[in-house]
């Protein structure tokens, strides 16, 4: 749904909100006034009649939406003091853990992992998907600040689109 993509895209506006409260990296006046202007066009798309119309899913997705806002600024923060490549595994050790706990034992083990179809998708999305791209994140982006990164990031449905369609 439209809406719940608008609320997915809130990482971008709350990522200087997010440098602000965890960091005190105050943002510049006119990045500000953009944020301002972000956040209350997503309420507006995704929320005309107010707040109390938000479901479930849309909710989840700003919580997500937060949490990738955190994730960028905490990226910026440790990308330039740390190894990528030691920040990326144990990032992906945490998200492993996370998910399994929020799994709640509710994995389909069994058969459907007894298909090398299901691990052939396993080490695609794991190793390519999710690894290599939080490796390059940790890698490269310490060279931007966290508010210019989110810009980069939220180009990610373009590239998505031009690499599917050329597919």
């Amino acid at each position: 749904c439209a809406s719940n993509a608008a609320v997915a895209a809130s990482r971008v506006p709350l990522t200087p909100l997010a440098a602000w409260l965890l960091f005190r990296a105050r943002p510049s006046p006119s990045l500000a006034g953009a944020l301002v202007l972000a956040l209350a066009g997503l309420w507006l798309i995704s929320a005309p009649d107010g707040f109390a119309e938000l479901e479930r899913g849309e909710l989840l997705s700003a919580a997500c939406g937060a949490a990738f806002a955190i994730q960028i600024v905490l990226i910026g923060r440790l990308s330039s003091r740390h190894d990528p490549a030691a920040l990326t595994m144990a990032g992906a050790v945490l998200q492993a853990l996370l998910f399994l706990a929020l799994a709640g034992g509710q994995i389909p083990f069994g058969q459907a992992l007894a298909s090398p179809w299901a691990w052939g998708a396993i080490l695609y999305l794991g190793a390519f998907v999710n690894v290599f791209t939080f490796w390059a994140m940790n890698r490269f982006q310490h060279r931007l600040d966290a508010s210019h990164a989110a810009v980069v990031y939220a180009i990610e449905p373009l590239f998505a689109a031009a690499f599917s369609a050329a597919w």
